[in-house]
């Protein structure tokens, strides 16, 4: 069957081949229409169309004009790329399928993050990320030779705006419906002849779009600040450093989700406050929380790297990256979308990482080859305080616990240390034909301490769980549980801080085929592995079985694809099919909890499939007016058997169990694309105007697993929806100022990111309602 598809996409890439190079014949290439595209997708800059891996870039202008500001709103130029909040907020990224839905703050991502190849390997540090960039680079597929372990997905590269030689600066200031307010600024240029600085900034506040159900009150208010400083210094013509320190500061709202639907775990103990909360309207303002609580975060972030690269000969480079990253992080949230307490979290931790890469770039007239060694240790502490006073089972202890319990809580804390080495190679067989091959070892070390407690008064669980070990194992002696109450099936029942230690190892590799033909098109094809580490999941476990790791999983891809410049260059074109044959990955699902009932937990899914094509187009049909466009299609599947877990039967959102093969894989919508279409024309020889307007699609999509031969469950779609902004500017000629005029979402549609399902109640959070504003900016 995988071949059957890789020949219908071989069918179909080369009836665009022949139409490509048709042009090329047809026409001489000409330096018009749309510019040569640099990238650094394999870690050195290249023309985009010498790359063959599908790589979608969008420039630091086109992300202002769309309003990204943020790393989740890339789906706007990037199809195929899907960002939701987990249940705890923090943002899981998804491209092509591909990522991993999971509340842990030291559980690493299918699809990493990086600014000028320096890696932010936890999601919650990348919210800086989109600060004054020249462009962005999304990596799609595989991408573990040259940037690791963490990245079967891909990777996401943004490239920030260098210093430069003259002094530069500018800066812009926004106001938007909800009384929010954003000001960003840069000031760039020399310091001394070898040395160039750059600073940025960014601030934003209010924005309160959630409304409370039940009183007067809002939500949503933004309280961020971030900064980078860039220094680079050249002593020689051979040697160069590049510093980069930067750093955020949050404090904005979390957002409430919004409760859909009442369906206790135990109905004869559901509380009636909670019977009788009001559900939130089909509208995106509408939602309610605990309002004696903060309801929002307190996150500081800063990171420090070092690049330095030196050329020993004019054929041999040495690159040394080295960075350093500390995150602490408290959030309090409002999961269960009701007044009072049935279901909240406040999460807080830290996480450190500090990562070492060395490598060595030989580059000559038919070969390049890159040679390197890579180490990374991270630090991370995840901890989770739960408020249950409303939950129907926190009275599960009636026999041996006097009162219920309303305080359980959680922490798992982690050490992890990866080693690697890797080494990549492109051999130009002749002018045209390219063949590149590269691979890496990587060696992983996790250790952990996981635990479950109780802060409730009287610590209720600790006397239930004592209570229950002389059940489970009479006659063994035990001390009262004082802290930790998970009881360890492997050690008589013993409670007490599990401790866990992992070893792994894995070897990634990528080989590629390329042909370029005389006018630039070119044609590839990729054969690819990576893998993503294992997890160690936060839950609020009865069981030390329960912080059992979920292993590292592994991602086979093959790809062909063309690459294609058509009318002069007045257009390119990039069109790739794709196979992945996945194994062991890391799902969210529920298992059946003795105590707790029904829990969300990572499960690992031993066999699972998807594939696709994606296409982008960029065309400049006329002088001023310009279209971009993009999408892909992914059919996704479990293959196999896929019943259990670790032993424990798998449910979904539903509470049902049984045999999930032939389920779609969450978040893998079967369509996304974009489209955006510019004019800009000049109004006299002082000053230009623009209108632009954006749609964003995403076809239906699903937040749980599908039982084999069940209907599915609507209540866990995710509607498709569509998304329609506008734009209109007036800017001085040569770029000094402009003011522009916009609108998000214009339509006010009501569309939501995910659905998920409590102990008690089912939620979704909705994506942001209709936006406008206005934007002066100016350049010096």
């Amino acid at each position: 069957m995988r071949n059957n598809r890789l020949l219908l996409a071989g069918v179909g890439l080369m009836s665009l081949v022949q139409a490509a190079h048709a042009q090329d014949a047809a026409a001489p290439q000409a330096d018009v229409g749309i510019g040569e595209i640099i990238v650094t997708a394999q870690k050195r800059a290249q023309s985009l169309n010498d790359v063959p891996i599908t790589v979608a870039v969008a420039s630091g202008e086109q992300l202002a004009q769309r309003g990204i500001t943020d790393t989740a709103d890339l789906g706007k130029v990037v199809s195929g790329f899907v960002a939701v909040p987990a249940p705890f907020g923090q943002p899981v990224y998804v491209l092509r399928g591909i990522g991993l839905y999971d509340s842990g703050l030291g559980s690493a991502p299918t699809v990493s993050v990086y600014v000028d190849q320096v890696s932010l390997p936890f999601s919650l540090m990348t919210q800086g990320a989109a600060l004054d960039l020249e462009r962005v680079e999304v990596l799609k597929g595989p991408q573990g030779t040259l940037f690791g372990t963490n990245n079967t997905g891909g990777a996401i590269n943004y490239v920030a705006a260098k210093p430069t030689e003259d002094f530069q600066a500018g800066g812009s200031a926004t106001y938007e419906r909800f009384d929010k307010a954003t000001l960003k600024a840069f000031v760039s240029g020399p310091i001394t002849d070898t040395l160039r600085a750059r600073v940025a900034v960014q601030g934003a506040s209010g924005g309160a779009w959630q409304r409370s159900l039940t009183r007067d009150d809002e939500l949503g208010n933004a309280r961020q600040i971030m900064g980078r400083l860039l220094l680079d210094w050249t002593p020689t013509d051979r040697l160069k450093v590049a510093i980069n320190l930067n750093g955020f500061r949050d404090r904005s709202d979390t957002q409430a989700s919004q409760l859909k639907a009442i369906t206790p775990s135990d109905p004869a103990f559901a509380y009636p406050e909670m019977l009788a909360a009001p559900l939130a309207e089909d509208n995106a303002r509408s939602a309610d929380w605990n309002p004696l609580a903060s309801n929002r975060k307190n996150e500081k972030f800063y990171q420090l790297s070092g690049r330095v690269d030196f050329e020993a000969t004019d054929t041999v480079t040495l690159t040394s990256i080295s960075s350093y990253s500390d995150l602490k992080s408290s959030r309090y949230l409002d999961i269960d979308g009701a007044a009072p307490v049935g279901l909240e979290f406040q999460t807080f931790g830290r996480l450190k990482d500090f990562g070492q890469e060395l490598r060595l770039q030989l580059t000559t007239d038919a070969l390049i080859g890159l040679v390197g060694v890579n180490y990374q240790h991270s630090n991370t502490k995840d901890n989770n305080f739960n408020f249950v006073d409303k939950l129907s089972t926190n009275r599960v202890g009636g026999l041996l616990a006097a009162t219920p319990f309303t305080r359980p809580t959680s922490y798992v804390n982690q050490q992890v240390d990866n080693y690697a080495i890797f080494a990549n190679a492109e051999y130009k067989i002749t002018p045209q034909l390219t063949f590149q091959a590269g691979g890496r070892y990587t060696w992983s070390e996790r250790d952990a301490q996981a635990c479950a407690y109780d802060r409730t008064p009287g610590a209720p669980l600790n006397i239930f769980f004592t209570g229950l070990q002389s059940i489970l194992a009479p006659g063994v002696v035990q001390d009262p549980i004082t802290k930790c109450y998970q009881l360890n099936p492997y050690d008589n029942f013993s409670a007490g801080e599990f401790d866990l230690r992992l070893r792994e190892d894995n070897f990634s590799y990528r080989g590629a085929l390329n042909y370029k033909f005389d006018g630039g098109t070119m044609i590839f094809g990729s054969v690819s592995r990576g893998y993503k580490g294992a997890i160690i999941s936060n839950i609020t476990a009865s069981s030390a079985q329960q912080f059992l790791p979920v292993k590292q999983e592994r991602l086979d891809s093959y790809e062909i694809g063309i690459k294609a410049p058509l009318f002069d260059r007045a257009a390119f074109l990039n069109v790739s099919g794709f196979y992945y044959d996945y194994k062991n990955k890391q799902l969210r699902a529920r298992i059946l909890d003795p105590i707790f009932g029904l829990v969300e937990t990572l499960v690992s899914v031993p066999k699972s499939r998807i594939w696709g094509i994606d296409a982008d187009l960029n065309f400049a049909p006329a002088e001023g007016l310009t279209l971009t466009a993009s999408g892909t299609y992914l059919n996704s599947k479990i293959n196999g058997d896929f019943t259990t877990s670790n032993g424990a039967a798998v449910y979904d959102q539903a509470g049902q169990s049984g045999n999930f093969r032939g389920s779609p894989l969450s978040y893998t919508p079967k369509f996304t694309g974009n489209l955006d279409v510019q004019y800009e024309w000049p109004l006299s020889d002082s000053f230009k105007a623009m209108l632009g307007a954006a749609v964003t699609y995403h076809s239906r999509d699903n937040a749980s697993l599908v039982l084999q031969g069940n209907s599915r469950d609507r209540n866990f779609d995710i509607p498709r929806y569509a998304l329609l902004d506008l734009r209109a500017g007036i800017s001085a000629a040569d770029d000094r100022w402009r003011v522009e005029l916009f609108g998000r979402n214009v339509t006010n549609k009501y569309y939501i990111t995910t659905v998920f399902q409590d102990l008690d109640n089912r939620h979704q959070y909705a994506g942001m309602p209709a936006t406008y504003g206005i934007t002066f900016g100016f350049k010096y």
